[in-house]
């Protein structure tokens, strides 16, 4: 195992057992207004409920890198997935031969969903470097993209109270060019990708696209796919991207993206859930928005 991953599961370790103790003082130690008294290490120091929420409920969350994460393995299991991830991103790393570094991104999509921390971030660099380098390789990228779509997604298809997702995404955005890559790959993978990373950090999601020159324009341009599936996660991700940022909201109207919609509307079988979400995208570019509203009024 390598320096890093110890390094991982060391600090693991040290964040649960700080959550134990505060566990364990603050049964005995609950102070006046709300606050707990806590001693560890002979140090007594008092914090907040909001703090105690922190440290021992959320703490275990989110540094248990196979326990929580992965699904409840055992010790052994622990060590044995964390080296299996390890291995599988030294090979996407190291490999010349292009099926023998597919391999090993198919490995790591396959185990994305259980070690998800391990995938997410021992991985990260060769995921950028592969979106960087192989975005002629459809394949290769449909891989790292898929993959790194479910590690952002919680079992439970809930991102409310999934720290782990909210960091993953946070080290993705923090990568130069991530953005930019993704949107070179417009496809039915990446359109889920950022449409998980605007749930968890739609701001900054927002920010980074509204950077890249044309940015807009290529998420729209999906809209028009023949496939109907990529097509309707492209106005579902597209209702998450316009979202109280009014930016991009006049940019998407300036873009003709009503008329769009509508024509997907009138193709639409009447009782069709494509229309909902049709209409909610248009929802969130009229809502508190006089220029789009003028815009709209102009073009009917």
């Amino acid at each position: 195992m390598s320096q890093a991953m110890k390094d991982i599961l060391q600090e693991a370790s040290d964040a649960n057992k700080l959550a134990l103790k505060y566990k364990e003082q603050v049964a005995k130690n609950e102070a006046a207004g709300g606050a707990f008294e806590v001693t560890i290490d002979k140090n007594t120091t008092v914090v907040s409920k909001e703090h105690f929420q922190r440290e021992v409920v959320e703490a275990p969350i989110r540094y248990r890198c196979f326990g929580t994460f992965g699904g409840g393995q055992s010790n052994e299991e622990e060590d044995n997935g964390a080296e299996f991830v390890e291995t599988l991103v030294e090979r996407v790393e190291t490999c010349s031969a292009p099926e023998d570094r597919r391999d090993a991104l198919k490995g790591l999509k396959s185990v994305a969903k259980q070690y998800r921390l391990a995938v997410g971030t021992m991985g990260m660099n060769a995921y950028i470097d592969v979106l960087e380098t192989d975005r002629l390789n459809s394949e290769t990228m449909t891989l790292v993209l898929d993959t790194l779509a479910t590690v952002l997604s919680a079992d439970d298809d809930s991102s409310e109270n999934d720290e782990l997702g909210e960091r993953l995404a946070e080290m993705m955005l923090k990568r130069k060019g991530f953005i930019a890559s993704v949107l070179a790959a417009v496809d039915q993978t990446a359109v889920q990708l950022l449409s998980n990373l605007l749930r968890h950090r739609g701001t900054e999601v927002q920010n980074a696209v509204l950077q890249q020159p044309a940015g807009l324009s290529k998420l729209v341009d999906i809209i028009h796919d023949n496939r109907e599936v990529i097509r309707n996660e492209a106005i579902l991700m597209i209702c998450e991207l316009s979202r109280a940022n009014s930016q991009i909201q006049q940019l998407l109207a300036y873009d003709n993206i009503f008329n769009d919609l509508l024509n997907i509307i009138e193709t639409e079988p009447f009782d069709s859930i494509v229309i909902e979400d049709c209409l909610f995208v248009m929802l969130n570019l009229l809502r508190k928005n006089s220029m789009n509203q003028q815009l709209f009024r102009e073009n009917q």
